[in-house]
C-alpha cells in the first residue's frame, strides 16, 4: 500500500485543505465534546485525555494519508565517526527465518530483509564514545 498523497504537489494540496479544516472545524469540535463528559470517547477520561486522543488518532491518519518524516541523521556522514555518534548497521534478517503465515503475507506485499541503519542513544565514556552495555 502506498501513501495516498505521496508526491510533494498532493502533500502540499492535501496539507493545505486539511490544516485549515483541523484548526477551524474539528479542533473548536473537539474542545466542545472534550469539556463534556458524557461526549467524550470514555466518560470517565479527563478533558486532556479525550483532546489528545482524538489529536493523536488525526495525526495518524495525516501520516498514513501523506507519509512519515524521512529519518534522522546521514548513514554517509555518520558511519565515518560512529563512536561518537553512536551510528551501526542492522543487518538483515536471514530469508530462511521468515516462515508460515508472516512469509506470506511479506511475499504478497513484495517485502524483503533489508539492512538498516540506527544509532545508539545511551551512556557514554570519557572520551565520549557510545558504551554498548547489555542489561539484564
Amino acid at each position: 500500500m502506498a501513501f495516498a498523497y505521496s508526491s510533494p504537489a498532493l502533500k502540499a494540496l492535501y496539507l493545505l485543505g486539511a490544516v485549515p479544516v483541523l484548526i477551524f472545524v474539528r479542533l473548536p469540535y473537539w474542545i466542545f465534546t472534550s469539556a463534556i463528559p458524557a461526549l467524550r470517547p470514555r466518560r470517565s477520561w479527563p478533558f486532556q485525555r479525550a483532546l489528545l486522543s482524538r489529536a493523536l488518532s488525526v495525526t495518524t491518519a495525516v501520516m498514513y494519508d501523506i507519509g512519515f518524516p524521512p529519518r534522522e541523521g546521514n548513514p554517509d556522514k555518520d558511519s565515518v565517526k560512529q563512536e561518537t555518534t553512536g551510528f551501526v548497521w542492522v543487518e538483515a534478517a536471514p530469508s530462511e527465518l521468515v516462515v508460515g503465515e508472516i512469509a506470506e503475507y511479506a511475499r504478497k506485499n513484495h517485502v524483503a530483509p533489508a539492512r538498516v541503519y540506527g544509532y545508539w542513544y545511551g551512556a557514554k565514556d570519557d572520551a565520549g564514545k557510545h558504551v554498548k552495555t547489555l542489561t539484564e
